[in-house]
């Protein structure tokens, strides 16, 4: 720069028209868009940057090396624009973009070095719908003595002497319908009693099975049911019991045939008329439907096969999923561990 030699001061600077300027082929667009990478280009080596505004980051490069170092300011000479340079992208090698879904993604900060933020995978997350693991170690099975016991005079045997008469009463009746037998053997139940006649012979079994409504009748009983019995030569007549005796789940859960059972999912339903418990087995039955009248005791046979399960099986062993559209009969079952929701 010459002094001014008229007040021996410096010159003043040039016109920024003066200033030589790059050409319009290594001029930066918009900041909104992404330079190429570096390159050859007519005009020799270009540095170019990649603007990512999402972070608010600009003139940084997205490499993790270190910037080049900038070279000799050169004056450009002025190219007319039709000829402008072709831009050729280094490989990914040389220009290295992070990958969408990865783990790890370096961020240039302002006056920091590289940050790797670590993305926790989708397989890792934990969802909060996830219920979490029960824990059912240590679970002891409930005591039976959580139940009620039979009475003392629960069980008392029906005497000889009253099954003797009901015998002899009903051979009475079968003849004033020309029915000709012997009642050879009473088995005493818990609700009704089975007597067992032996039909004369020429006695078609037809003839005294329709015959339950008017021996109902004549035995001042509320029903009657006939059938042969299986695999003798008798005729079963089963008459209900002046006293019905009470069948407790408590001397079910506590005898032999349910303890000794191989069912996996062992129900108790009741007694024989004989006597012995009924046991059958939930797992071989594809379907099971319970009906009847009103107090004839649904609700009571489905709350034994429940608690038959629960008093036999652990929550590891067993889940259950319970559905009760009136939301009061199965309330009682809310918040046992066997619940699988």
């Amino acid at each position: 720069m010459a002094p001014d030699t008229r007040h021996g001061r410096p010159a003043p600077p040039a016109p920024l028209a003066a200033v030589p300027v790059a050409s319009p082929a290594v001029a930066m667009a918009s900041p909104a868009v992404a330079m190429a990478a570096p390159g050859w280009s007519s005009a020799g080596w270009t540095q170019s940057y990649r603007l990512d505004l999402s972070f608010g980051v600009s003139g940084a490069p997205m490499t993790s090396s270190p910037p080049p170092r900038p070279a000799a300011v050169q004056p450009v000479r002025q190219e007319p624009a039709a000829q402008r340079p072709v831009v050729v992208e280094a490989p990914a090698s040389e220009a290295p973009r992070p990958a969408r879904g990865s783990s790890a993604i370096p961020l240039a900060r302002a006056g920091r070095g590289d940050v790797s933020l670590q993305l926790v995978p989708p397989a890792q997350r934990i969802l909060p719908s996830a219920p979490a693991p029960r824990q059912d170690v240590g679970f002891e099975l409930p005591p039976i003595a959580f139940l009620a016991e039979p009475p003392q005079e629960q069980g008392v045997a029906v005497p000889i002497e009253t099954l003797q008469q009901n015998a002899g009463l009903l051979e009475g009746v079968l003849e004033d319908f020309n029915v000709r037998g012997e009642i050879v053997q009473a088995a005493p139940g818990p609700v009704v009693t089975l007597y067992e006649l032996e039909p004369a012979p020429g006695t078609k079994s037809s003839r005294v099975i329709s015959l339950a409504d008017d021996i109902a009748r004549s035995m001042s009983a509320i029903s009657a049911r006939v059938a042969v019995v299986q695999g003798k030569n008798a005729i079963g007549i089963e008459l209900p019991n002046v006293k019905r005796e009470t069948v407790f789940l408590r001397e079910l859960l506590a005898s032999q045939d349910f303890e000794a059972t191989k069912h996996k999912l062992a129900l108790c339903l009741g007694k024989t008329i004989g006597g012995e418990p009924v046991i059958a087995d939930l797992a071989r039955m594809p379907h099971l439907l319970v009906a009847g009248t009103t107090g004839s005791g649904k609700s009571v046979a489905i709350n034994t096969m429940i608690l038959s399960i629960l008093y036999r099986l652990k929550p590891e062993q067993c889940r259950l999923i319970m559905v009760d559209p009136k939301m009061l009969e199965l309330s009682v079952y809310d918040g046992i561990p066997h619940l699988l929701t």
